[in-house]
């Protein structure tokens, strides 16, 4: 190796002498890279050591996923991004992570900066593959075929107020959360995902495809074909100060009490412009009770507007459209469409279910809804049928 590192001739093969030596761009060459290989840099903030740290202003750039490759021994993490100003891209992650059921993002930890063009395939993790930080950004890449050490807590991709957008998470199995979990205990800030698809993943006892705890915004995302197998619980998307704007949750497949969007308790949710469609919930557990395509808590504060859930099924319990339970924050729904959700041998008809407000509980605000049990003209409902058309596969359009 010889400084400057500006062909390859006299290329360095250290991580860390590249960086720091670096006053714009590292590029790393195609090939398959591991820990014996590469060695081991340590994150400044928490110690912890990966394979590439990049802790200054400077663009990593590989070959290609196809063609740069990191591979995990199971006693190593990979690439941590720990500078507002750097960029990594162009990179694939494989094999399993360390074993270490609170370590985060063992495949991709991004405290600050952006992670681009990464995928994220195959392997295992007690904590979370990816992680996504606050300000920090990981966008236009694949995680796929991750999945858990046996009866661990695993969740494929961690949001701490960061944002993931233009990524596809598929394919991947955790325990508590089997696509997406925000979790942001610390900071204010929005987390966001933008222009992205969760689809196919699956959790063994908890939410299939999207979990949120603290602020989150989705806009313009997918959430199909996820599988909750919790015997008590579980949905595809589990909501709390969570807003959903032009998003699809689809094709879900819910084990047990739970909804496939499940809004609640003590949170606030804002759902504009979604569908909800072809959901199934109930499964062949032994828990029977409330199995809907949208549960929402008396004690959540909740507005859908121009949103549609329809096809939704249940095959253990009623109401499988929308079920709004009694409390004293305000539901608000208007312009929305609930029909066609039906449950096994004619159980579960109900398209939209309110329970009767008593006392100090807040009464729901319903205008320019339908749904079949609907009070023709008041607040502007109907009871008529929208005869959907099917342009395409989960889409639904009311006849004109």
């Amino acid at each position: 190796a010889t400084w400057p590192y500006d062909t390859p001739a006299k290329a360095t093969p250290s991580f860390g002498d590249a960086i720091a030596n670096a006053a714009e761009r590292v590029e790393i060459a195609a090939g398959e890279y591991d820990v014996a290989e590469t060695g081991t840099m340590a994150d400044p903030a928490s110690g912890d050591e990966f394979m590439l740290v990049v802790d200054s202003p400077v663009e990593v750039a590989g070959a290609g996923p196809a063609q740069t490759k990191f591979v995990l021994d199971g006693a190593h993490a990979a690439i941590c991004i720990a500078n507002a100003g750097a960029t990594v891209s162009g990179l694939e992650v494989c094999g399993a992570g360390r074993t270490d059921a609170s370590f985060s993002g063992s495949s991709v930890r991004v405290n600050s900066g952006i992670a681009s063009n990464i995928v994220v395939n195959g392997g295992a993790a007690w904590g979370s593959a990816v992680f996504v930080g606050p300000n920090a950004l990981f966008t236009c890449g694949v995680i796929t075929n991750l999945t858990r050490y046996s009866n661990k807590p695993c969740n494929p991709v961690t949001l701490s107020c960061g944002t993931l957008s233009d990524t596809v998470i598929a394919g991947c199995t955790g325990r508590t959360c089997g696509g997406v979990q925000n979790l942001s205990p610390t900071v204010t800030t929005h987390a966001q995902i933008v222009r992205s698809k969760i689809v196919g993943n699956k959790a063994t006892n908890g939410t299939g495809g999207l979990h949120s705890e603290f602020v989150l915004d989705v806009t313009d995302t997918d959430i199909i074909g996820n599988d909750s197998t919790a015997g008590n619980g579980g949905s595809a998307v589990a909501a709390k100060s969570t807003t959903l704007t032009n998003c699809r949750i689809i094709g879900n497949r819910i084990y047990g009490i739970g909804g496939a969007l499940g809004c609640y308790a003590w949170s606030f949710v804002t759902a504009v412009n979604v569908l909800v469609a072809d959901n199934v919930s109930g499964g062949t557990g032994t828990r029977t009770g409330a199995c809907r395509g949208v549960e929402i808590s008396g004690d959540c504060a909740a507005t859908f507007r121009n949103c549609t859930v329809t096809g939704n099924m249940t095959t253990r319990a009623l109401n499988a459209g929308v079920s709004v339970g009694a409390g004293e924050n305000v539901k608000t729904f208007v312009n929305c469409l609930f029909w066609g959700n039906s449950g096994t041998n004619g159980v579960g008809s109900a398209n939209f279910s309110v329970t009767p407000p008593t006392g100090k509980q807040s009464t729901p605000v319903i205008q320019n809804c339908c749904w079949p049990e609907a009070t023709r003209g008041e607040n502007g409902n109907t009871p008529d049928d929208p005869k959907f058309r099917t342009v395409k596969r989960y889409r639904y359009y009311p006849s004109p």
